[in-house]
């Protein structure tokens, strides 16, 4: 199930950075559970995607067109509501 969760996640995160789907060797290469989370994965070109299991076991998945630099993610917190 994490690898459809990712996968899902990295559609999403593509899709709103560049308007379209990614291509069916982006998504093949994603599926595969071999980038540790938390490290910067390239696409091709200029585009990367960082993926991250958070606490939970959520996933976070942000694409981005530029440089291969892992964005800077400030640390988790924990809610017990939203005011």
């Amino acid at each position: 199930m994490p690898d459809l969760v990712r996968t899902w996640t990295f559609l999403e995160a593509y899709y709103k950075a560049v308007g379209r789907y990614p291509e069916a060797g982006y998504v093949e290469a994603v599926a595969e559970p071999v980038t540790p989370s938390g490290s910067v994965l390239p696409l091709g070109g200029n585009m990367f995607l960082y993926h991250k299991v958070l606490t939970g076991g959520a996933h976070l998945s942000v694409v981005w067109c530029g440089e291969g630099r892992a964005p800077v993610i400030l640390p988790e917190q924990v809610l017990d509501s939203v005011d």
